[in-house]
């Protein structure tokens, strides 16, 4: 969950990084988790839907965005402040 996310919004449980659990990534994934997060991000600004591998980081990035969601996030709230989860 990119922090500047959690900055921007939180849900009424808490204050501050509401979801601080990490996973250790080599630099190189980090930012593929972060390329696949903007990708998606795009499409949602765009309305498309897209494919992206099934690998690990692809995975880790969707589950960001589940749990946004699932907290009760909203997407476009971050297309339309320009919060893309870029590194």
């Amino acid at each position: 969950m990119p922090q500047a996310w959690q900055k921007f919004w939180r849900p009424d449980t808490g204050i501050g990084l509401w979801h601080p659990e990490t996973v250790p990534l080599c630099p190189t994934g980090h930012r593929n988790v972060h390329h696949y997060i903007v990708a998606k991000m795009q499409a949602v600004a765009s309305k498309d839907h897209i494919r992206i591998p099934n690998n690990k980081e692809a995975q880790i990035a969707q589950l960001a965005l589940t749990i946004w969601i699932e907290a009760g996030g909203s997407l476009m709230d971050l297309v339309r402040a320009g919060q893309w989860g870029q590194a």
